[in-house]
């Protein structure tokens, strides 16, 4: 998941990354919560989610936050299934967590 760090469930390592926005929703992001808890540092070509919009994204070149090609996702479904699942877990979550929001408001 990606987040501003505010909101986020406690227990879970948050890192730190130079700000930009979600070419989604345009929300400004700066940080990253690995799915299982651990602390681990994102690295160019890994998978994200926003955790505002849900919208799955992928730290491209420099860092850069970019949609995944269809490619993409296929390969890392077939290559990593438990990763895959773990991501689609996550955008899971946050859908919920947004759902939540919108129906308090």
């Amino acid at each position: 998941m990606t987040a501003r760090g505010d909101g986020v469930e406690k227990g879970f390592e948050r890192y730190r990354h130079v700000p930009q926005r979600c070419p989604n929703c345009k929300r400004e992001l700066d940080t990253s919560t690995e799915c299982s808890g651990a602390e681990v540092e994102p690295e160019e070509g890994d998978f994200t989610v926003c955790f505002y919009c849900a919208e799955v994204l992928r730290f491209g070149s420099e860092m850069r936050l970019v949609f995944p090609t269809h490619d993409g996702m296929n390969a890392f479904a077939e290559k990593q299934p438990r990763d895959f699942a773990s991501l689609l877990k996550a955008k899971m979550l946050v859908t919920q967590m947004l759902i939540r929001k919108a129906e308090m408001n």
